[in-house]
């Protein structure tokens, strides 16, 4: 046996590790692309939600918006003509 099939892989085993490196490099690469989205999202969601939030009123209180129609603060919801909380019955 010779002393060079024993101790290296030869071009084969060159190729397979360079294959294999690139194609590692090439998912950190789109790893790293997803976790900035990922990132930015979240940071524009929280921006988003914080905007909701700190809506004021005229003293300075924060008022929350209400869902539209749920009849809580005595409003009219869609299709409430009458106002008595009961849309579209007579």
């Amino acid at each position: 046996m010779a002393a060079t099939s024993l101790g290296s892989p030869g071009i084969a085993g060159f190729i397979v590790t360079f294959v294999l490196a690139v194609a590692l490099i090439g998912l950190f690469l789109s790893l790293t692309r997803h976790l900035r989205i990922v990132e930015r999202r979240s940071r524009q969601r929280e921006w988003e939600d914080e905007a909701d939030v700190a809506v004021q009123g005229p003293e300075g209180d924060v008022v929350l918006p209400l869902p539209p129609g749920d009849g809580a603060a005595g409003g009219r919801g869609e299709g409430d003509k009458d106002g008595d909380g009961e849309a579209g019955r007579r």
